[in-house]
């Protein structure tokens, strides 16, 4: 997987998380 690709899953985990930091 690419940074990119990377970079959004992370985005997209923080989305289904409730978690706020």
């Amino acid at each position: 997987m690419t940074e990119l690709g990377r970079w959004l899953t992370y985005e997209a985990i923080r989305d289904w998380l409730p978690i706020q930091e």
